[in-house]
């Protein structure tokens, strides 16, 4: 009797079935792969195949949007697409909540930043139909007018700062419009208001140090000038170290207006702005008798900014402090070429002249 086994049978059954059992272990577990990942997939992540949940309350669209209005990096591109997603989702659901507020404030706001103003403006028609002295709303209209050139807009900046439920925001819309209307002691007022209640802005902080140092307020000045320059890229703008070494001079501190536009010097990326720093460099270390640097300061001042009478005059009669009248008829002559009716700079050449060619009289 042939007691071989039977290779057809025995020897391939258990791998065969071991094989089966393998293969579905094996899908079970991608299935539970693919489960767990769309459970957890984030909503904006979402393909767009797939039937997203629409937002039941103000309170969640805002909550979802927020995200995407607050994306401040990145390609100006990928910023516009995300704030569009926002306003898409925003006007989707004022479509089903059509005495909603909140939203459509935001959505008028969204709007008016992506520059789409005619969709921005039935947008705020709507909310103060709905709310006439809605802050938000009368804030946007008045954006709306001050982007079309249209008068009107500190009538609603006004409205938007006063309304029950105005904020820092408004409070400082309305304060910079109010140095526009030359009224500097309402705008101090609108703006220290909206600093107070906490906001960080550089234009806020360089409007009210402006107001300070017109009114020779030289402490309150350089205080908000220094908050200004803490911000993040505030140290790429000339203006704020201007305004805060002006301050200090004012305070006859100049030793210190040295330190700090030698810090602006060396900061800015700017070549025009490097160069006004530097004429203002040179006044400062002329008024602390540090000649010879306020010389070169001056005359790299004058070099950045080549039709600029004012810097290469200065630079002149500096050199011809130190004796260098070769120097200073070079800034001269360049002062003269560009105000030649200037009796001042008439004079310094007559002088130059003279003490370069040794007249006595």
């Amino acid at each position: 009797m042939n007691t071989q086994e039977n290779p057809t049978t025995e020897n391939t059954g258990r791998p065969r079935h071991k094989l089966f059992f393998v293969a579905g272990a094996v899908v079970v577990i991608l299935l539970a792969v693919v489960i767990i990942a769309v459970i957890y997939m984030p909503s904006d992540q979402v393909g767009d195949d797939t039937v997203e949940a629409a937002p039941a309350t103000a309170q969640q669209v805002l909550a979802r949007v927020q995200p995407l209005l607050r994306v401040s990096y990145g390609p100006q591109a990928s910023r516009a697409d995300q704030m569009s997603r926002a306003a898409d989702i925003m006007a989707g659901y004022i479509e089903t909540a059509p005495d909603d507020v909140r939203v459509r404030a935001v959505l008028a706001q969204t709007l008016i930043t992506l520059g789409r103003f005619d969709q921005a403006q039935a947008t705020v028609d709507k909310l103060l139909e709905l709310s006439p002295e809605n802050a938000d709303g009368l804030w946007a209209q008045g954006k709306l007018l001050h982007a079309s050139s249209i008068d009107g807009s500190y009538e609603f900046f006004r409205r938007a700062a006063d309304a029950p439920d105005s904020g820092a925001h408004q409070w400082a819309s309305f304060g910079l419009a109010a140095i526009q209307a030359d009224q500097p002691k309402l705008a101090q007022e609108y703006l220290a208001k909206a600093v107070k209640a906490g906001m960080q802005d550089q234009r806020v902080f360089a409007a009210l140090g402006e107001i300070a140092l017109s009114a020779v307020e030289v402490s309150d000045a350089q205080y908000y000038f220094k908050e200004a320059l803490k911000l993040k890229g505030a140290d790429q703008n000339a203006s704020l170290w201007s305004g805060l070494a002006g301050a200090q001079i004012l305070a006859g501190r100049p030793d210190e207006a040295v330190e700090t536009l030698t810090s602006a010097s060396e900061r800015l990326r700017r070549w025009r702005d490097r160069s006004e720093i530097m004429v203002q460099l040179g006044t400062a270390l002329a008024m602390v008798r540090r000649t010879s640097e306020a010389a070169a300061a001056y005359s790299a001042g004058s070099d950045g900014l080549p039709k600029s009478p004012a810097a290469a005059l200065s630079a002149a009669k500096c050199y011809w402090q130190l004796g260098q009248y070769a120097q200073a008829m070079k800034y001269i002559d360049r002062a003269f070429e560009l105000e030649d009716d200037s009796g001042e700079i008439a004079q310094w050449k007559s002088k130059i002249e003279r003490s370069r060619f040794a007249d006595p009289n």
